[in-house]
């Protein structure tokens, strides 16, 4: 939860108008950055590659005041004509800094309703998800390479998930033909 996307999150649902403020702000400015890259990119004439949001561990403040102080931040301006943009970084891990994307669950609201969350905080329309959802996730994402048509991924994961229901502890090859055997009987 300390990645600065979830912290943006948090910071728009925040009972401090000033810290949901500067996040409506952190997002807009994100939002500027990855538009003027693109302004480049059409001047240029040279098409880059959708680049997909990579996961970097931010190196964590611990002995912070307030939780948006987790992370270490900071802008950088970005060189070109006219009045470049600030793009938001953070401190990861490494010790390198790497630009902050604006989190998907917001993605998507206009600059208006953005700013609608300056008078009430931001409240998540998607529930938070658990450990099983992500693992719901790996089972369709590795059952869909493999399986041609919606049948045959339905009935791979319902088997996978019975297989994960029915054998739980430590499963061994021995123990599974054995309970497999037992089922045959």
């Amino acid at each position: 939860m300390a990645h600065p996307e979830s912290i943006l999150v948090t910071m728009m649902g925040d009972e401090n108008a000033e810290v949901r403020r500067r996040a409506i702000h952190f997002i807009k400015g994100i939002r500027c950055s990855v538009a003027y890259d693109k302004f480049l990119q059409r001047q240029s004439g040279v098409r880059k590659l959708t680049r997909i949001r990579k996961f970097y561990c931010p190196k964590i403040n611990f002995n912070c005041a307030t939780y948006y102080n987790m992370v270490a931040w900071k802008t950088e301006s970005v060189k070109g004509p006219g009045d470049p943009p600030e793009r938001l970084m953070y401190l990861t891990y490494n010790g390198e800094w790497e630009p902050v994307s604006v989190p998907p669950v917001i993605e998507n609201l206009t600059p208006h309703q953005l700013d609608q969350f300056l008078k009430e905080p931001f409240k998540c329309p998607i529930p938070c998800h658990s450990q099983t959802v992500e693992h719901a996730v790996a089972l369709t994402s590795q059952v869909t390479k493999n399986r041609r048509t919606e049948e045959t991924q339905l009935r791979s994961m319902l088997q996978v998930a019975a297989a994960r229901r029915d054998f739980t502890g430590k499963v061994t090859h021995k123990r599974f033909k054995e309970e497999l055997e037992q089922r045959d009987d």
